[in-house]
């Protein structure tokens, strides 16, 4: 395409109606939309914290007067805000799990000594322990190792491990960094 081309394209363009390049006030308004979608979205989630609801509020003030804002800004206050939301949604849904799962032993074995299950209840787990008591409290170790004769090694996170022989916690290990 030669270049008078170009311009004779460009000026039907013009003269049909069709805009060549964006006009800037309908890219603010549908920017300022999307925003106020987003911000409405995050709005109607349940679990917000004051301070959060508070600077949605603030954002959505701005956005819907027509104020200059820095998008870039906003974008990282609303990606802050659903982090947290997601973030708080997951460590509760693994606490329910982790109390299903403790819940779920304790009644199977009702006649688990008061001790152990006050041990279960508060998720510690000490020697003299079985694996499965172990296990009702931590969870299933990320990797174990078998060990000569009967004895095994658990890991879990943290650095820390449990030793067992015969189905028994026989010690418990948690490195420091740097050991």
């Amino acid at each position: 395409m030669t270049t008078s081309s170009a311009f004779t394209a460009a000026f039907f363009l013009l003269l049909s109606g069709c805009t060549f390049f964006p006009d800037p006030n309908r890219t603010a308004l549908k920017e300022r939309q999307s925003y106020a979608k987003r911000i409405a979205a995050l709005q109607a989630e349940p679990g917000l914290t004051d301070d959060e609801r508070s600077t949605l509020d603030q954002l959505s003030s701005v956005v819907s007067t027509g104020q200059r804002f820095n998008g870039t800004q906003a974008d990282g206050i609303l990606y802050a805000i659903r982090h947290s939301l997601d973030t708080r949604s997951v460590l509760s849904a693994g606490a329910q799990l982790e109390k299903s799962r403790k819940e779920k032993y304790l009644s199977k074995h009702p006649h688990t000594p008061s001790a152990t299950r006050e041990l279960i209840t508060r998720g510690k787990v000490a020697v003299g322990m079985t694996a499965a008591e172990a296990v009702a409290s931590w969870g299933e170790p990320i990797s174990r190792t078998r060990a000569q004769g009967s004895g095994e090694q658990w890991v879990y996170r943290g650095n820390t491990f449990l030793y067992l022989d015969s189905g028994k916690v026989v010690s418990i290990q948690t490195l420091r960094r740097g050991n």
